[in-house]
């Protein structure tokens, strides 16, 4: 059994150690923030075009033609895309709405 000198020891140790990991998130949460937000890529020059239809409202890359957003009209909030990472997306290597793959294979002769 232990003591109750012993207890309070332990408690004190585990609100401790609970404050200061609760300060280390805190701090690595406000190290994120504070990240500059990246820098609109070539894709981005030309600007976007906006349509509408019944339905949805949709927004194009003038460059490329792919959907930079898509959101229905009754959920303005909704986006099919992640059109609030549009800058970041705007680089290469991401997929876009509207890309095509071009894949050949040859025979080969056994």
């Amino acid at each position: 059994m232990i003591a109750p000198r012993h207890r309070v020891a332990r408690v004190r140790f585990s609100i401790w150690c609970l404050g200061f990991a609760l300060l280390v998130c805190v701090g690595a949460h406000a190290q994120e923030a504070k990240t500059t937000p990246p820098q609109p890529g070539p894709m981005l020059l030309e600007g976007t075009e906006d349509f509408e239809t019944p339905e949805f409202h949709l927004t194009l890359v003038r460059s490329s033609q792919t959907v930079a957003a898509l959101h229905p009209k009754t959920d303005s909030q909704f986006d099919f895309t992640p059109g609030d990472r549009l800058s970041q997306r705007s680089h290469d290597g991401f997929y876009h709405l509207g890309d095509i793959d071009i894949r050949l294979r040859t025979e080969r002769g056994d």
